[in-house]
């Protein structure tokens, strides 16, 4: 496995330049011409992305695909999915892979953040016309006026990573009609309602990486290799089984174990079935934390209870808690959160692991404290020692479990 990087890049447009520019001319007359078209021809940033780029360029023939570059008219191409499905770093391989196209190029990272902030809107305005410019000197007068009147004429690609609203957007007076025929817009989100409000010519949503990828990208990470060691393979797919697929968990953990000994390894793997990683709790608690009341006791209630449960039965229950099913599970559904299988609700593992945990940091030592109880272990004994609080909000038990027979109930 190669680094990515921009070499091979150069080397092609070297070639093509070339083939094209030399003629009859002396030798520095081709060389100062063609470093001259080679500055024009690269972007005017280049991005890091992660060293190992396993599953990436399968991925990124499906944007190529929908940015259809060459084509008439503005695209917005929509890349949404959940917290660490890796769409910022397909955004970032994609930037870097087609900038050299277009007359000016920018990638605005962190949108969401950078927009709640007093003078984020300014930043980032300032940071779009400065790369698609490729001036830092210039003071704009009426940052609106210009990001929607300079590039008019020019055919741009603009990333905006990580966009909450499509107010965001008009905050900052990015709309597609600021950019000349033949531009690109690449939006990554969390949000799949974006699709819907801003028109978007194309979406995609990366799939979880197969068994074989995590494999190979937890190696990489874990071992700087392709393949673990022999003494540690079975330990490696149980760490890949337990990231189910998400590159956050693979290389956050494959970094984690790099060096470790195998009791360390053990230790590590008993912890993430009870407690998730730090690391990966906070990536993918950004976009809980973002959800209203009503929609953050939803997204608990379905973590501990409800997974793989009939959305009926599911929207009935919610319904006589005054919860607004109709509703909070489609937005639920938009955010990526849970997803509806053969009419059973699903949700990521690692996302019901980051629900159940923020159940659990209510009181992690008293489990009558907390507002719900899924464990059959945890309800028995808190049923045993009356420890029973006006703060549980729903509790499942098993019949079977406390008379010997009988099936599971939730309260």
């Amino acid at each position: 496995m190669k680094k990515y990087d921009a070499s091979q890049k150069v080397e092609t447009i070297f070639s093509a330049l070339l083939t094209s520019i030399y003629d009859s001319r002396n030798e520095a007359e081709c060389i100062a011409d063609i470093t001259r078209e080679i500055l024009k021809r690269l972007p005017c940033q280049y991005l890091h992305v992660p060293s190992y780029a396993v599953g990436l360029r399968s991925r990124l023939q499906h944007i190529s695909s929908l940015l259809s570059i060459g084509s008439d008219g503005v695209r917005v191409i929509v890349i949404y999915g959940m917290g660490g499905i890796g769409k910022t770093t397909l955004a970032k391989v994609a930037f870097n892979e087609f900038s050299h196209l277009f007359e000016g190029s920018s990638f605005l990272e962190n949108f969401r953040e950078y927009s709640k902030k007093p003078e984020g809107r300014t930043h980032l305005q300032h940071q779009l016309l400065s790369d698609i410019l490729r001036r830092n000197d210039i003071e704009f007068k009426g940052l609106d006026h210009a990001v929607k009147e300079r590039f008019r004429s020019k055919r741009v690609l603009l990333v905006v990573d990580d966009v909450d609203d499509v107010h965001q957007l008009n905050s900052a007076a990015i709309d597609r009609d600021c950019f000349g025929h033949g531009s690109r817009i690449i939006i990554t989100t969390r949000n799949m309602h974006l699709l819907k409000q801003l028109r978007a010519e194309g979406s995609y949503s990366p799939k979880e990486l197969d068994g074989d990828e995590s494999l190979e990208l937890f190696s990489w990470h874990a071992f700087r290799t392709s393949e673990p060691p022999k003494e540690f393979l079975q330990h490696s797919e149980e760490v890949v089984t337990y990231c189910a697929g998400l590159p956050l968990a693979v290389e956050v953990l494959g970094a984690f174990l790099i060096e470790r000994s195998i009791r360390e390894w053990e230790s590590t793997l008993k912890l993430l079935k009870r407690i998730p990683n730090d690391n990966i709790q906070a990536k993918l608690q950004i976009s809980f934390n973002a959800l209203t009341i009503e929609q953050k006791d939803v997204f608990l209630d379905i973590a501990c209870f409800f997974i793989g449960v009939d959305s009926y039965y599911v929207a009935c229950i919610l319904d006589g808690c005054n919860l607004y099913p109709d509703i909070v599970l489609s937005l639920l559904m938009e955010r990526c959160l849970i997803t509806i299988s053969g009419n059973n609700i699903m949700m990521h593992d690692l996302l019901r692991d980051m629900g159940r945990q923020i159940v659990r940091e209510i009181s992690p030592k008293k489990c009558g404290e907390r507002s719900r109880l899924w464990s059959h272990n945890d309800v028995v004994g808190v049923l045993k020692k009356k420890s029973v609080r006006k703060k549980i909000h729903m509790l499942l038990f098993s019949e079977k479990q406390l008379y010997g027979e009988g099936e599971e109930h939730c309260f």
